[in-house]
C-alpha cells in the first residue's frame, strides 16, 4: 500500500491513482521475493520491501508506514510527472565493485488509456530511465546521466534512432571503490 490516491494528484483534478505490473526479484537466490518494484500513474516508482519471512512486516521500502515516499519520481525536464503504466525490467548493476544484491531498474513512460491520450497537441515528452538501487532513493533526473536522440534515420523498411554514448560513471579509475555520489542511473527523453 503506497498510501498515493486522489488526493495526492500532482495536478490536484482529484484524479485516480493506480500501480502498474509489478516487477519482483530474488536478490539472494534462495527462491523468495526479496523487493518488488512498481511504478504509478503519479510518476512513482515504487520498492516494496518483502524480504522478511513475515508478511506483517512487508511495507514500502523508503519513508514511514505513515508517509510511504517512493524510490524515484520520473518528471521531465519541466519537472511535469510522467506516468509510468509498463512493467519495469531490473537487471544486475554491470560494474564489478557494486554491492552484489545492487540492481538497476529500466522503466519506460506514458500511457494510452483514456481517450485524450491521443492527442497529438498539449502532451508531455516521455523519457526511458534507468535507475540504480543502492538502498537508498535517488532525488531526481539530476542524479541521472542525460543521453539525447541525435538523430534519424530510415532505410525503408526500418527506423533507426542515433543516440549520445554519453559514460556513465559508476566506479573511479581504479575500477575498485565506488564514486560516491556518482551517476545513479541515466534517461533519454524520447
Amino acid at each position: 500500500y503506497t498510501g498515493v490516491g486522489v488526493s495526492d494528484d500532482p495536478l490536484t483534478l482529484s484524479r485516480p491513482n493506480g500501480l502498474a505490473s509489478p516487477a519482483v526479484i530474488d536478490r539472494d537466490g534462495d527462491y523468495i521475493a526479496d523487493a518488488i518494484y512498481a511504478g504509478d500513474l503519479f510518476g512513482n516508482l515504487w520498492k516494496f520491501d518483502v524480504s522478511d519471512g513475515n508478511a506483517a512486516n512487508w511495507k514500502v521500502a523508503f519513508g514511514t508506514a505513515a508517509e510511504p515516499e517512493p524510490l524515484f519520481v520520473a518528471k521531465d525536464s519541466a519537472g511535469n510527472r510522467l506516468p509510468i503504466t509498463s512493467r519495469p525490467t531490473v537487471g544486475s548493476h554491470p560494474a564489478p565493485a557494486i554491492a552484489p544484491d545492487d540492481v538497476l531498474i529500466y522503466f519506460g513512460t506514458g500511457k494510452y488509456l483514456e481517450s485524450n491520450d491521443n492527442d497529438p497537441d498539449g502532451q508531455d515528452t516521455q523519457a526511458f530511465f534507468s535507475i540504480w538501487d543502492d538502498g537508498t532513493q535517488v532525488s531526481g533526473r539530476s542524479d541521472l546521466l542525460q543521453q539525447s536522440i541525435i538523430g534519424e534515420a530510415s532505410n525503408g523498411e526500418f527506423d533507426f534512432r542515433f543516440t549520445t554514448e554519453n559514460e556513465i560513471r559508476w566506479e573511479d579509475d581504479d575500477d575498485v571503490t565506488p564514486t560516491l555520489p556518482a551517476h545513479r542511473g541515466w534517461f533519454i527523453d524520447l
